[in-house]
């Protein structure tokens, strides 16, 4: 019985911290589309050049948007994502090891993609439309729609079933992580 009721408090407790982390970003991200939602911690840095689109769901991240982050619908992030867009001048550098002024690239994460816990893009990337990026994996260059990437760094595996996306897509089915 009384671990029913620490669970339930504890359960209450995390719904307060991603109704706060929602509300908190909501307003200063330059779009948020509709039944978003943020699950633990997330920090997001520039969120005004950060897109959001409907129906995803993001666990635990730390987004640099000065580059300018969009991330497409429908979307599933694992716990840890780390998103750059931007990155310090080093070549033609006033100082060591690097200098003030930084290098914008921006960041585009595809419709219907699933990004694993642990996942690290760097500035200038791409990730196609339904592509899968395994856990752990550092993506340090596009990644194709419908492929499916892993590692460090991140390299293509296989790509998923055309036929099977593209009918579950037709039938908007689409999973949803929202509480």
């Amino acid at each position: 019985m009384a671990s029913g009721i620490v669970a339930r408090i504890g359960k209450g407790i995390l719904e307060f911290v991603w109704n706060l982390n929602y509300r908190t970003w909501r307003p200063h991200l330059k779009h948020c589309g509709r039944n978003v939602a943020f699950h633990g911690w997330i920090e997001i840095n520039d969120p005004q050049n950060v897109s959001i689109g409907d129906g995803t769901s993001i666990h635990s991240a730390f987004i640099q948007g000065a580059g300018g982050v969009t991330i497409g619908e429908h979307i599933n992030f694992g716990q840890n994502l780390v998103i750059y867009s931007a990155n310090h001048r080093f070549e033609g550098a006033t100082a060591l090891p690097y200098d003030k002024e930084l290098i914008k690239k921006p960041v585009t994460i595809g419709d219907c993609a699933w990004l694993g816990a642990n996942v690290c893009v760097v500035p200038g990337v791409t990730i196609g439309e339904g592509a899968i990026v395994g856990l752990g994996s550092v993506v340090t260059s596009d990644v194709p729609p419908l492929a499916i990437v892993g590692g460090n760094p991140a390299k293509i595996i296989r790509y998923r079933d055309k036929g099977e996306y593209e009918r579950l897509k037709s039938q908007k089915k689409y999973f949803s992580a929202l509480r």
